[in-house]
């Protein structure tokens, strides 16, 4: 991928001038209704290009930035960006849509919608009228451990990630993303063979994303993180930096059409994935394109993930023999590096 160091400006004065392609540009962001820049980008790819669409649209819950929407309006908006990219994405991409719940007025007279109950039917009907064999594979939970304090019904922890594919040749890079295993010397029954039974590159981290301080911590962006901005709903950058590895490789071409202030181009940036993303705040467009120059230069501060378990000393937990015998040369393969082979297997309590 090209050497670039900065991020390239667009709108609709210069989008046709400016954008040549993602080779040229692989850092860029749109100011102005995310609709344009879908536009622009259907008339200069005549195929589909887009290898992951990662999002968190606004939720219409009365934030500053978002506009006053009635739910008619709220719908009608989204099915017309649906429409329009869904035919952009690659049948091997992914899309990565997350939501949390529109709370209706305050103390006991508040309910709850969830969102994704209504994109999922938003997405099932615009893909069938596309002709897009869309498939949801995971409602993912995002469970998170702070947040506002609810006085009149359970506080909410916890938000969905909707992932959907566009046909059986998805890309699923899970030995990017393996947690520790808890037990790595667990073995299947004698009547098996009794050989090891998991994965020595880690296990899959499961749909309930249970985010701790020693288990992929990826909590809401509070204010005293590293990466907190006065975006009032931050995207995590750790959180899209799972789904950016498990589902795209590098060079890939990553899109999110409400960009806020751009996480998901700092992950895109620091995993060398091409980016363009949508924003019509000014204020947060700025932040964002000084976050991913960061990020490009890897210089931006921001919460890092552990990514690992620290398992009890004991006889299973324990990296087993075997496995240091037989994944020297495959970790080499998989992590292209000693260096980065040892800091995997360091991560192990020693007998």
């Amino acid at each position: 991928m090209s050497k670039v160091k900065t991020v390239k400006r667009l709108s609709t004065a210069n989008f046709r001038r400016e954008f040549k392609s993602f080779k040229q540009t692989p850092y860029s962001v749109f100011s102005g209704d995310t609709r344009n820049m879908l536009k622009y980008l259907d008339e200069k790819f005549k195929e589909p290009f887009i290898d992951m669409l990662v999002t968190s649209p606004p939720y219409n819950i009365g934030k500053e930035y978002e506009g006053d929407l009635s739910h008619d309006e709220y719908v009608a908006l989204h099915t017309d960006v649906l429409t329009k990219v869904l035919p952009m994405i690659k049948k091997t991409g992914s899309i990565c849509w997350q939501v949390g719940f529109q709370v209706n007025k305050t103390g006991k007279k508040a309910s709850i919608a969830p969102l994704d109950y209504l994109y999922h039917e938003l997405f099932t009907k615009i893909a069938a009228s596309l002709n897009i064999p869309l498939k949801l594979k995971n409602r993912i939970i995002w469970r998170f451990g702070h947040g506002g304090m609810a006085k009149s019904r359970f506080s909410g922890r916890y938000e969905v990630v909707l992932w959907y594919t566009l046909s059986d040749d998805y890309k699923f890079n899970l030995n990017n993303i393996g947690e520790q295993q808890k037990y790595p010397s667990k073995r299947h029954t004698i009547a098996k063979g009794g050989d090891l039974s998991g994965n020595f590159l880690g296990k899959n981290p499961e749909d309930v994303w249970d985010f701790k301080e020693t288990v992929w911590d990826i909590p809401n962006v509070k204010s005293m993180h590293p990466e907190k901005t006065l975006h009032p709903c931050q995207f995590p950058i750790e959180l899209i930096q799972r789904l950016t590895l498990a589902l795209t490789d590098k060079g890939d071409v990553v899109i999110d059409p409400y960009a806020g202030v751009h996480s998901a181009g700092c992950a895109a940036a620091l995993l060398e994935r091409r980016y363009m993303g949508s924003e019509l705040d000014m204020g947060y467009q700025k932040m964002g394109v000084e976050r991913i120059n960061l990020a490009i230069k890897k210089e931006l501060e921001y919460r890092a993930g552990i990514g690992v378990m620290n398992p009890k000393e004991s006889e299973f937990s324990v990296m087993p023999e075997a496995w240091l015998r037989i994944s020297a040369k495959n970790l080499l393969k998989e992590y292209g590096s000693a260096e980065k082979a040892y800091k995997y297997l360091k991560q192990f309590p020693k007998k």
